[in-house]
């Protein structure tokens, strides 16, 4: 899945992509993905496993012209901290002090909402679905304050 990505992009039939630097996966991620998983099946539907590709950046804002995506609904539409492209099943998303803090919980509803309905609901209209970004979010923080706990408990 990556190189076609990469051959994708060099190839230019990506409408747009961030201008970023591209930098590793916070730790974790693993993690916080089956956590949105569990929380959002629990809730939702029966979701197949995450098979997308994450690919995080740093920055203040993505570097992207967002020219090419006129229905999308943002908050702050100069400064976005993630974008999902369902035609390659691919999330840009910055890297922040923690995964809590990043978009990734609201990305992977996209995600599961394109494989599961054929929608990402870019008007973010599906309030069952958007409802749960937060309470991903916090156990996210409840995951990532356990492992530092224990990582505080190893070099003491």
């Amino acid at each position: 899945m990556r190189c076609l990505l990469y051959i994708i992009l060099l190839s230019g039939c990506w409408p747009e992509v961030p201008h970023n630097p591209v930098v590793g996966a916070p730790p974790h991620v693993d993690e916080a993905i089956e956590i949105c998983h569990d929380l959002y099946a629990s809730q939702l539907y029966d979701l197949p496993p995450f098979e997308g590709e994450l690919i995080w950046m740093e920055g203040e804002c993505l570097e992207i012209d967002l020219n090419f995506a006129e229905d999308l609904v943002v908050d702050y539409p100069d400064c976005l901290d993630g974008i999902y492209f369902a035609e390659y099943e691919t999330a840009y998303v910055l890297v922040r002090t923690s995964l809590a803090n990043t978009i990734l919980s609201h990305e992977l509803i996209h995600y599961w909402l394109d494989v599961t309905t054929g929608s990402t609901d870019k008007p973010h209209q599906k309030d069952e679905w958007w409802s749960l970004v937060k309470p991903a979010n916090v156990l996210i923080r409840d995951m990532e304050q356990y492992y530092e706990d224990a990582e505080e408990a190893e070099d003491g």
